[in-house]
């Protein structure tokens, strides 16, 4: 018997947040917590969701914290809180882990420069459409997971209309990118519909974006765990914010629900952080 016959709720679960219209990515991300969660209760001859007891919830929580890093912990939290209300146990909701934020610079840390190899080394293989890709996620801070909104329309009007986590945004296109875009749309034949594609038409997934970077990374000599897709939006807001120092437009622009979230990619390294303290001269 797999485990969502044994507990039906994760099944109605599924339904409800698909009808809320949660993100794909949110769906699976949740759902595959809930059935962990089931799997571990199961164990504890925990016959359904209705029969959950606070001593089931607790011990799930020092799994986690054996198993997992504080945030993929606060990850599961978010998610097996979501289910037990669902169920009607909102009163057994666990309290998420505080952490304290990592500056994301420290793991995100591409700079101008870097960037400015990876579109070289994309146009010295004569790929002028992986340098374009690279260029648009910098230049404008999407997601890779909106880049689907880059569509011929959004071209001609050069803006994006994104639609992420119950909020919609315009992503706004610098005036050069919407030549280059213009010139690519009509080399590539593109007459509707998004302009990044497979050659089967299909648009570009994350997965295929990620393999472009690395393999871009390797060829500009920049170390590969540090490029990846948002590593890119990462140099977009701190270059922004460098530039124009509106921290409420930049989060705008992002699409995030709290400044809370931009501040976040504006830390200064560890390194910097040093630096600063270091300066001071009362050693």
């Amino acid at each position: 018997m797999t485990q969502r016959e044994h507990w039906p709720e994760v099944a109605r679960w599924e339904q409800y947040l698909v009808h809320r219209e949660a993100a794909p990515a949110t769906v699976e991300r949740y759902l595959r917590e809930a059935r962990y969660f089931a799997a571990f209760a199961s164990e504890r001859c925990v016959g359904s969701a209705a029969e959950i007891g606070r001593e089931d919830v607790l011990a799930y929580k020092a799994k986690l914290l054996e198993e997992r890093a504080p945030s993929g912990a606060n990850t599961a939290i978010a998610a097996v809180n979501g289910f037990l209300a669902f169920v009607g146990h909102s009163e057994l909701k666990l309290r998420r882990l505080r952490v304290q934020p990592m500056p994301r610079c420290a793991v995100d840390g591409i700079t101008k420069a870097d960037y400015k190899k990876l579109v070289k080394a994309a146009h010295n293989k004569g790929d002028n459409v992986e340098a374009l890709l690279v260029q648009t996620l910098c230049s404008t801070g999407i997601r890779v997971s909106e880049l689907e909104a880059v569509t011929v329309d959004a071209v001609r009007v050069g803006y994006a209309v994104v639609r992420n986590k119950g909020r919609t945004r315009r992503v706004w296109f610098p005036e050069r990118l919407c030549k280059l875009l213009t010139i690519h749309v009509f080399r590539q034949k593109i007459r509707s519909g998004p302009v990044f594609v497979t050659r089967s038409g299909n648009p570009i997934d994350r997965t295929r974006v990620w393999r472009i970077l690395k393999e871009l990374a390797r060829l500009a000599g920049i170390e590969v765990r540090r490029v990846f897709p948002h590593a890119l939006r990462h140099l977009f807001a701190t270059t922004f914010q460098r530039v124009h120092r509106d921290l409420e437009s930049l989060s705008v622009l992002l699409g995030h629900a709290r400044l809370e979230t931009t501040r976040l990619y504006l830390a200064e390294d560890e390194a910097e952080r040093r630096r600063q303290v270091s300066c001071l001269g009362f050693v």
